[in-house]
């Protein structure tokens, strides 16, 4: 039995390594670009993943669904994933398969519509809140996917290091170098002997002015700088301190 369940998340993973190679939401029909290619940190939030114990038809549908996209047969993977939500209705996992396949087809709104479906169903999935992030990001609705970390992070796990990191990601790439530094001092003080951490962490001070020196020679990574930094960042999860003026709840899709 374990040796089945073995071969069917291998064969989940070659497919979706084999679809996102060649990613539908990086090229059009024609191969021309049509999108930023995907940054591959995100990479492993689209993958088509097993329903479990739902049920079996579903099942077997999300199993279709992943091998026609490992054969590049989206429209009819889509249609199999379609299947399986409707087999399995209150499926979270279902409906993020499906906004897998609309992203690989190149459907972002789609995709993003799936998503948010997912999350309906369950809030606490943090790879789907970090989807829907990143399809906010590349619809440059940077606001919305601060929301959407911050309040998964406030809401449900503040001590989510890939929610933290992404979080951090996305204030580096609007130059909110407050924010940012404020994201990697609780990275740095939940994991203290991480080497990146300190680094970006210096990294976002130096764009501050009057920021401080970096630690004292002899120290280790880390040492002394995070309180050094303090006073010249900002907590991203502190209420009403988000960065953006109009971070806001994104509108629920049911009106």
């Amino acid at each position: 039995m374990q040796s089945l369940v073995a071969g069917i998340h291998d064969f989940f993973e070659r497919a979706n390594q084999i679809a996102m190679a060649s990613c539908g939401s990086c090229y059009g029909p024609g191969g021309k670009p049509e999108k930023t290619p995907l940054d591959p940190a995100y990479v492993n939030l689209f993958v088509v993943t097993p329903l479990g114990d739902e049920d079996p038809e579903a099942v077997k549908c999300t199993q279709k669904g992943a091998r026609l996209l490992h054969e590049e047969q989206v429209e009819e993977a889509i249609r199999e994933l379609h299947t399986a939500c409707n087999l399995a209705p209150r499926s979270a996992v279902a409906r993020c398969n499906l906004g897998t396949a609309y992203f690989q087809r190149g459907d972002e709104d789609a995709a993003l519509y799936w998503f948010k479906e997912a999350q309906r169903w369950d809030q606490k999935m943090s790879g789907t809140i970090r989807a829907l992030a990143v399809l906010e990001q590349r619809s440059g609705n940077w606001s919305e996917s601060v929301w959407i970390l911050r309040n998964y992070l406030q809401e449900v796990d503040d001590l989510n290091m890939q929610v933290l990191r992404h979080l951090a990601t996305v204030y580096q790439d609007q130059k909110m170098w407050q924010q940012a530094a404020g994201c990697f001092k609780r990275l740095l003080d939940a994991e203290p002997s991480n080497n990146e951490y300190p680094r970006e962490l210096q990294r976002c001070l130096d764009q501050m002015p009057n920021s401080p020196n970096p630690r004292p020679p002899g120290q280790g990574p880390g040492g002394g700088l995070g309180a050094a930094a303090e006073g010249y960042m900002q907590d991203p999860l502190e209420r009403g301190r988000g960065g953006f003026n109009q971070a806001r709840r994104p509108p629920d899709l049911h009106g």
